[in-house]
């Protein structure tokens, strides 16, 4: 939108060619001002790092796979184990711990309910301590995109506690 100003007296009139002076009520610092600001500065920083015991519960950068060969080694060499609405597919890896991975396609739902099962998912395998050295990567099946909205956690937990469990007594045969 283009807008066109007429000439004006009146914004002539206030336009100035001089220096603005100096008003007479400047702000002089006293003697040690200066310090006694620092002073009470460095007194609130103080009071903003006070020590606390902070305690992460959440499933480690370390616990979780994230490349895509270590997901096609797990697609390609692992063993399946099924249940009602989610499979889990697992095989053995050489770093000592657990690590969780997660598929969730687009058509499972919108962003925040596949986040929300991401978040079911981890929180799940989070409490439920695996200590094999084992590469575990859970999928939804499509029975599950109905439900899952009116599913609770607890229902959840329950589901997939079950097969992390078959889980661990089937891969000590294996």
């Amino acid at each position: 939108m283009h807008t066109t100003f007429r000439r004006c007296n009146y914004y002539e009139k206030d336009l100035s060619t001089q220096k603005e002076k100096k008003s007479k009520n400047a702000w002089i610092p006293c003697k040690n001002e200066d310090k006694k600001w620092k002073k009470y500065h460095k007194q609130q920083k103080k009071r903003k790092k006070k020590k606390t015991h902070s305690v992460s519960f959440s499933l480690g950068p370390e616990k979780r796979i994230k490349k895509n060969k270590d997901f096609q080694n797990v697609f390609l060499n692992g063993k399946s184990i099924v249940g009602e609405w989610l499979i889990c597919k697992y095989v053995k890896n050489d770093f000592g711990y657990a690590r969780l991975g997660i598929v969730v396609s687009r058509k499972f739902g919108k962003a925040h309910v596949r986040n929300r099962f991401k978040r079911y998912v981890r929180e799940t395998f989070r409490t439920t301590r695996i200590e094999k050295s084992v590469d575990v990567v859970v999928l939804p099946k499509r029975e599950l995109k109905e439900v899952f909205e009116e599913m609770s956690f607890f229902t959840f937990f329950k589901e997939l506690k079950v097969l992390l469990m078959d889980l661990k007594e089937n891969f000590g045969e294996s």
